[in-house]
């Protein structure tokens, strides 16, 4: 991989490993795709760079790309709310994920230590905004601009963890909404100042309480049949479909003694068994 001298641009000569091969059949030819995308940006309106810099979990380098700016997203679950991806700058992130590259956006993240994240395994339209904005300069203004004019919420990490870049960033995202926002962190217990943003991702009844000594309001991941916790509830969407996360907006950060969330492990069976395999793993070990 090429870099410019003395910049932080990173050249086009961006790198698509063999070993990724599952994810450029399900891509399609990825090279081939940013060709088109370099002669037809103009294309791609509805996704655009917040931002460009290094990541403060592993110093290097990563974007902050915004989609969803004026197509609506067909999420079932979110709804038509602003999609935030934070995503290496020089890595197609299936390759990434394959390779084991994505610390820089993941962090220390248990599910990516046991390739349960919920993204990994999605659709290949996924992945398209970082390849519709390779090479696109960033503009955290003409992007708020776009998503004040949008009038959704914006969902903070639709991959990626907000923590990998300052926390000005996200920030301004949120502000530039009048709808409200999501997003959590699972980097919770090295960067507290995040705790007004976003909820905190935890699995245990214990993080929980140490989150909550950190300011933040809490996410729990649990196992099928396990009740829920003295002040939480149910995710609403488990419970109703028809509440969306854009209408519901309860994993917004602390602040107002609202709530914290809980979900039973979901998704295909490989991902839950392997939670449940962590799970265990950590009872065994003592992590409560």
């Amino acid at each position: 991989m090429v870099r410019n001298q003395n910049r932080d641009e990173v050249s086009d000569a961006v790198e698509f490993p063999g070993t990724a091969q599952r994810q450029s059949e399900r891509m399609g030819d990825a090279r081939g795709a940013l060709t088109a995308v370099q002669k037809k940006k103009k294309c791609f309106p509805s996704a655009q760079v917040a931002y460009r810099g290094l990541s403060r979990f592993d110093g290097m380098p990563v974007r902050v790309i915004v989609s969803n700016l004026k197509n609506p997203s067909v999420n079932k679950k979110t709804g038509d709310v602003i999609q935030v991806l934070y995503a290496p700058d020089d890595i197609f992130p299936p390759v990434a994920i394959t390779s084991d590259k994505n610390i820089s956006v993941c962090g220390d993240c248990p599910m990516r230590a046991i390739k349960g994240c919920y993204v990994h395994g999605g659709s290949p339209a996924v992945w398209r905004p970082w390849v519709t904005t390779h090479g696109m300069p960033a503009d955290l203004d003409a992007v708020c601009d776009a998503i004040s004019k949008r009038g959704v919420p914006v969902r903070l990490g639709a991959w990626g963890d907000p923590a990998c870049v300052p926390l000005e960033v996200s920030l301004r995202l949120v502000e530039a909404s009048t709808a409200g926002h999501t997003g959590y962190t699972q980097q919770w217990r090295q960067y507290s100042e995040f705790a007004p943003l976003l909820n905190a991702s935890v699995y245990t009844a214990a993080e929980r309480d140490e989150a909550h000594e950190l300011g933040f309001r809490t996410f729990r991941v649990k196992l099928p049949g396990d009740p829920c916790l003295p002040g939480e509830i149910l995710c609403r969407n488990a419970v109703r479909a028809d509440i969306l996360c854009r209408d519901c907006l309860l994993c917004s950060g602390s602040g107002d003694g609202r709530v914290d969330i809980a979900i039973d492990v979901h998704g295909s069976q490989d991902r839950i068994r392997r939670f449940m395999k962590m799970m265990a793993s950590r009872k065994a070990g003592g992590i409560q």
